[in-house]
This record gives structure tokens, sequence and C-alpha cells, in this order.
């Protein structure tokens, strides 16, 4: 049975998109009175941006340092940009998780507009350009400053799908992820003496938006087919991936998900379309084919793909991203800091939701 309040709020193309994906019982939850929390907690915020020699691979990997004052030692999270992105992804909700005493770490991935790299090309650095153009425009609510055919547009997806398809990109961002890890245990490799005082890297979270929700899905267990190129860093104790990724792309397949067996948050937004149409009920494949125990999932109404990340000012999605944030929170203080009550109130917020909220939410 189509969930009919959902229906109404896409346009009727993309009301198609979703005809099968409504049918899931996702579409019926939504958090009740996690907005009422302010995501920034009692901890001053100082932000570090550090260039990271990794010799072996003759990389530096630019990351920003988010750093809890006074705190002691924290659990850390690792913060993984989409594709074409950077350093500097998700401000608001990078410091929101610091102000609550988190050291969180925010690398810049070679496959960065951004980045310097040997195999950073004319032609890759257009295509993501334009594509990240497009959807803040979109985001914005804007029409687009420039003239391109349809024709043009599906070429331009396309070919950015046949990059994504390339296991270099994430085989480099493993790569990243475990070098950071080991850099917080090394002194020699450059981190911060403020990082190094303030983490904790026994107790760390993974988490990403787009391709790097993907880093962190594979991060978290899923398996590939081929597997990927570089070994996968483990011992991450809860894993959030924020427009996520479903089978018949990057490796994934239907079987993927069922070796996640650890903690996981998987959220989209029901305008949260990719390059190639892929669906928000797509995005949570991961969590209604992973494992019970501990898996969550939230539904943000009307965000698209840039939306996630929104300033608490935000006239259209503050209230949305503040409630946002005030789950992560809690799956943050149940993973990271061994608090069930964590668990106890994302478990309530999936109880008490409703369909009209705008931010929905299911557990299982």
């Amino acid at each position: 049975m189509t969930d009919r309040p959902f229906s109404k709020l896409l346009n009727p193309r993309r009301r198609d998109l979703l005809k099968a994906g409504l049918a899931s019982p996702i579409w019926a939850m939504s958090v009740a009175g996690a907005a009422t929390a302010a995501s920034l907690g009692a901890f001053q915020t100082e932000v570090v941006d550090l260039d990271l020699a990794d010799r072996i691979r003759s990389r530096i990997v630019k990351t920003r340092c988010y750093i809890p004052v006074g705190a002691g030692r924290r659990p850390v999270i690792i913060f993984s940009h989409g594709f074409g992105g950077s350093s500097e992804a998700f401000p608001n909700t990078c410091r929101a998780w610091a102000s609550q005493g988190h050291v969180v770490l925010v690398p810049t991935h070679s496959d960065s507009i951004t980045a310097q790299d040997a195999d950073s090309g004319q032609r890759r650095r257009m295509i993501i350009q334009s594509v990240i153009a497009a959807r803040r425009s979109a985001a914005e609510g804007r029409q687009r400053q420039f003239r391109r055919s349809n024709a043009e547009a599906v070429d331009r997806g396309a070919a950015l799908t046949d990059m994504l398809e390339d296991p270099k990109y994430l085989s480099s961002r493993l790569e990243d992820v475990a070098f950071l890890k080991t850099a917080l245990t090394d002194a020699r490799l450059g981190l911060d003496a403020r990082v190094l005082a303030a983490a904790d890297p026994s107790r760390m979270g993974m988490a990403g938006h787009s391709y790097g929700a993907y880093t962190t899905l594979v991060i978290g267990g899923a398996e590939l087919s081929p597997p990927s190129l570089a070994p996968v860093p483990k011992g991450f104790l809860g894993h959030l991936a924020i427009s996520g990724q479903g089978p018949g792309r990057m490796a994934l397949t239907e079987s993927s998900f069922r070796s996640m067996t650890g903690p996981l948050f998987a959220a989209t937004g029901t305008e949260d379309f990719g390059a190639a149409e892929e669906t928000p009920p797509w995005r949570l494949t991961a969590f209604h084919k992973s494992p019970p125990g501990h898996k969550y999932a939230a539904v943000l109404k009307g965000f698209r793909h840039m939306d996630f990340d929104p300033s608490p000012t935000d006239p259209e999605h503050g209230a949305q991203g503040e409630a946002f944030r005030a789950l992560q929170m809690a799956f943050w203080k149940a993973t990271l800091r061994g608090d069930s009550s964590g668990f106890a109130r994302l478990n309530q917020a999936a109880r008490g939701s409703r369909v009209t909220d705008p931010v929905w939410f299911r557990s299982r």
C-alpha cells in the first residue's frame, strides 16, 4: 500500500521512481520531541587544519580537526566527505559533535576537487564541479545559471557514475582512514598535540555523507564483490551513513549488508535522489538488509542530497537539522560512550514516531 502523505511531498516524476519503495514501513515512522534538544554542547571548540604527510603513499592528507577544549580524553569520530568534497564539509554537524565532547577528524580525500594528486585531471574536476553546482543550486531553490541540454546532463551524470565505480577512489579513502587511525597513536605522523591529548583512539566512530557514506558502510562491514583493493580499517564502534548506497552499484550486492553486525544509523531525505536517479528507499537498504540490533534509520522530509548539514538558524531546514543532530548525539552516546540511555532514547523516538513529523525514524 502506498504511503499517500509521503507521496504528496514529491513531484509526479519522483512519485513514479518511488512507487516500489513506498510500501516499506520505514515511511510510516517519525520522531517525536527530538527537535527540542539544542545540538551545541558545553564544550568550546577549537578548529585546526593540518597537512599530514603519509610518506608510505607520498600523499598529503589535509585534515580538519575539531577539538573540544578541556574535555579530557574523548571519543573520536572520523567524517568522510562526499565525492569531490573536502575537509570543509559538514561544519555545523562536526562543530556540534565536538561541542558535545567528541574529537572530529575530517580528511580531504584524493577525489576532492581541491586535491593536487597526479590523477586529478581537468575533466574529472569539471564533471564534479558541475554536478556539485547543480545540487547546490537545487538545494537553494535556484534555477541553474547555465543552459545545457538534457543529453548533456545525462552524459555528465553517466560520467560521474562511471567515476564512482572506479575502485581506486574507495581504496584511497580506506587508506586515508587507516592513516588517521595510526596517526592517533603515533605522534611522528603529525597530528597536533592538542588532538593527541584529547583523543581516545579506543573509542572511535565512523561517519560520512554520499560517497563518504559508502566509505562508512564498507568500514562498517558491508562486503563488496569484488572486494576492495585496500584493507578495510577495523575497530569502529558505530557507523553513521548519510545518503548512502544500496545494491547494484559500486560492488554492492543484495547480500552485502548481511555482514554489518554492529550499530548503524542510516539517513536519507524524501528528495534525496542521486546522479543515476537513486531513490531514498534504495539509500536505506543497509538498514533493512543488515542483521537487526541497534540499527536506525531517519528520513528527513523535503531534504535533498546537499541539505543534511543546515545551520540551526536556517529557516527551511534548521529545526529538522537540530532534530537529526539530536538523534546523532544519542547514537554516539550509546556507541562511543557506552551509555545505554542513548539506545533507549533512540528506541523511544522510533516508538513515538508519526508520519506527519518532519523527521521520521525507525529502529530494528
